[in-house]
């Protein structure tokens, strides 16, 4: 077994923040994105470790695409974003929404994604400064 670091090695409650390889019968195993890929896990990541998120994100998607492990839970389902009433119960929990953005703004530091032309009424996920400014670091989103 061998850890792999791609930022911070230890976080504030001294866990070590690493990926774990382990030596398998057909070579070696990278714990996390084996987990994923099962549907035993989902994909977190910190801000100063983003260098294999594409890999667990794929792995991830298949996963979920073929409803393994937590994936087939009605928890995890994916929730419609042109059915807003369905996610006001679900408010304060983790959610995977789907939908099609009908109008994108920004306004104080800001964006707002609205799925429905009713920004009141429809639902609209909120991308924070913070979160800007990270997805401008890892060259997610252009900006202007």
């Amino acid at each position: 077994m061998r850890l792999g670091y791609g930022g911070e090695e230890i976080d504030r409650y001294e866990r070590a923040l690493a990926h774990v390889f382990i030596d398998g019968p057909d070579g070696e195993i990278w714990a996390q994105q084996y987990m994923v890929a099962q549907g035993s896990a989902r994909v977190y990541s910190f801000p100063d470790n983003r260098k294999c998120l594409d890999l667990l994100f794929a792995a991830e998607g298949r996963a979920r695409l073929a409803g393994l492990g937590i994936w087939a839970d009605p928890y995890y389902s994916t929730r419609a974003a042109d059915r807003p009433a369905d996610l006001l119960d679900r408010q304060g929990h983790y959610e995977l929404v789907e939908g099609r953005v009908l109008l994108a703004d920004q306004s104080g530091g800001r964006v707002y994604l609205n799925f429905g032309r009713f920004w009141k009424e429809d639902f609209t996920a909120v991308i924070e400064a913070s979160a800007l400014r990270l997805l401008q670091q890892t060259a997610l989103i252009h900006q202007p």
